[in-house]
């Protein structure tokens, strides 16, 4: 059976991303965090640069978590989130990722992924898949 990782974090990027409101391109790169959690608990971050996340994520507090699983986080930078937190299981090899924010009125995201290795393959069906890749945590 494949293994998550718990003494590090995954990390994805930098990644491309574009999105248009009102008629108006925003564009540019991100860098995706995710710390799992042997409770069966996951935190995640974007930033568009390099961030020391495992630092941050021994500084969240028990409210923050709980506030970030709901998508109650507070905003930084253009609205983003600071922090989002959810659920996840692992059934064989496959590791189902569940975000459940308040404001969907119960709709929930779920992402998949295969765990191989140090590694968390994204199925992509409209091009090459991608990977997470495991960091260990830096000791200090």
């Amino acid at each position: 059976m494949a293994q998550l990782h718990f003494d590090g974090y995954y990390e994805m990027g930098p990644v491309a991303w574009e999105d248009w409101h009102a008629g108006v391109r925003m564009h540019g790169v991100r860098f995706h965090y995710t710390r799992y959690y042997p409770d069966g608990v996951w935190l995640s971050c974007y930033r568009d640069r390099e961030f020391p996340f495992w630092e941050f994520t021994e500084s969240v507090t028990p409210e923050l978590l709980a506030a970030a699983k709901v998508d109650r986080a507070p905003r930084i930078g253009e609205g983003d989130p600071l922090c989002t937190a959810g659920a996840y299981v692992i059934e064989d090899d496959w590791l189902n990722k569940v975000f459940e924010p308040a404001w969907t009125g119960g709709m929930t995201w779920e992402s998949k992924y295969r765990i191989v290795d140090d590694r968390l393959l994204v199925p992509n069906p409209d091009g090459p898949d991608g990977a997470w890749l495991f960091r260990p945590a830096r000791q200090i």
